[in-house]
């Protein structure tokens, strides 16, 4: 799996890259230290899942959570912040990607994989929510040509 961390401070990038590399050897980590940076290279080398700083120094964390929402239509999410549990369960209620707070244990390769694997069910969530609402688009369109005047419809 590919994953892109963006991290502006080095420690912390460091410290999620080791703990993802402990997942396991299909993990292979890229980094970017700002949102500019970061979103670069989600266009140039297409991750499997981004991790993401909240507070980044190119970017508000408004600006970050809304970046991470309209990622999530193409791409797993998980945002990484330091910010307290009763925070990110807020921002968890506006933005629907995956949260986990910045704390540096022995457990962090486990709720990182944890992390990842619900950023995906969420990730494929929205994929259905979003191909969903495409056909009902569609046929909500035939209907009213129809009504219209337009072609009668057939069921298929």
């Amino acid at each position: 799996m590919d994953v892109l961390v963006i991290e502006d401070n080095l420690d912390h990038r460091e410290l999620i890259k080791l703990s993802l590399k402990e997942i396991g050897p299909e993990m292979h980590v890229a980094a970017a230290v700002d949102l500019t940076e970061g979103l670069w290279k989600i266009a140039s080398k297409q991750p499997d899942c981004v991790i993401m700083d909240l507070s980044l120094t190119d970017s508000t964390p408004d600006k970050t959570l809304r970046t991470a929402e309209q990622l999530l239509q193409f791409l797993p999410v998980i945002v990484f912040s330091d910010r307290g549990e009763r925070d990110l369960k807020e921002f968890a209620a506006l933005v629907p990607v995956q949260f986990i707070s910045k704390v540096f244990d022995s457990n962090l390769p486990l709720k990182l994989q944890r992390s990842i694997e619900l950023a995906n069910v969420n990730h494929k969530a929205l994929a259905c929510r979003c191909e969903r609402d495409k056909i009902s688009d569609a046929a909500v369109t035939q209907v009213k040509y129809a009504l219209q005047g337009g072609k009668t419809l057939h069921a298929t």
